[in-house]
């Protein structure tokens, strides 16, 4: 379970480019939609979506889709977000894994609504709390490969 507390200053909304983790051995581990959910779930989670018949793209598939590195909103998470409230992202893997790295890609499209506290509970017991830097502004940041 991902828990994020805090953006990096938008106080409506929070979001990730991507989420991978890597076995013992240092191989990325493959997850599927299968594997993740969060809560709230997305923007179509929201009434004013949901009377507009849904349909944002921005789901928490996509943070498994492998396409992380991007501003593209086709491949990224973007969920509500209320200060004082966490958002969860759960991933279930169907059997015992050993994971030695985690690596989250931050919101790239408006670095403002990226994660910026979040914690990290397996099996019920948090195993870090920290926090993630911001993603770069735009692509033409020298840094844009290299946010995660």
């Amino acid at each position: 379970q991902v828990t994020l507390v805090g953006t990096h200053g938008d106080p409506f909304y929070v979001g990730l480019n991507g989420i991978e983790l890597y076995d013992a051995k240092g191989s990325k581990v493959r997850l599927q939609a299968s594997n993740v959910t969060a809560v709230p779930s997305s923007l179509n989670d929201l009434a004013e979506v949901i009377a507009r018949g849904g349909g944002d793209i921005r789901t928490p598939d996509k943070l498994v889709d492998g396409s992380n590195n991007t501003f593209d909103p086709q491949h990224i998470w973007l969920a509500p977000f209320t200060l004082g409230q966490e958002n969860n992202i759960y991933l279930v893997l169907h059997e015992p894994v050993t994971i030695s790295l985690i690596k989250f890609w931050n919101y790239s499209r408006t670095p403002e609504r990226g994660a910026s506290e979040i914690r990290i509970s397996i099996d019920g017991h948090v195993a870090y709390q920290g926090y993630l830097r911001k993603a770069p502004a735009g692509e033409a940041d020298p840094r844009a490969s290299d946010f995660c």
